[in-house]
């Protein structure tokens, strides 16, 4: 199967060596994302107000470089540095999907940079 990259500057540019979204047939599986602005390369706020927004707007942009969106995400990874955000998460993901909602693990983290979420993304887009 031919693998393809999706890279855009909507999102922040991977720190490290890896790809930003990855389409193969029609699968796409978007990395890791954080409250980071991809204009400035900072955290939108040092909360959990705001972060979880920026993450998902992050993925949002890493999908569309592979030509899917969030509507097509089958499953969702949620970090948190603070598992104590667990209500507050939950709730942002209600706003974020319809449902029926994509499954999720949550899971507890050490993450970098201030970080309180991370967010990673499987998408399928049908006939793709």
């Amino acid at each position: 199967m031919t693998r393809i990259e999706g890279r855009t500057k909507d999102a922040p540019t991977p720190a490290a060596p890896y790809s930003q979204s990855a389409r193969v047939a029609s699968l796409v599986s978007v990395a890791g994302q954080v409250g980071i602005v991809p204009e400035t390369g900072q955290l939108v706020s040092a909360d959990l107000g705001e972060q979880p927004g920026q993450a998902f707007s992050n993925v949002a942009a890493a999908l569309a470089a592979s030509g899917a969106t969030l509507d097509d995400a089958i499953r969702v990874d949620v970090h948190l540095a603070d598992l104590g955000d667990l209500a507050a998460m939950n709730a942002r993901c209600a706003e974020i999907f319809a449902a029926f909602y994509p499954t999720r693990t949550t899971v507890g983290a050490s993450l970098a940079a201030g970080a309180r979420v991370e967010v990673t993304v499987l998408a399928g887009r049908e006939g793709a």
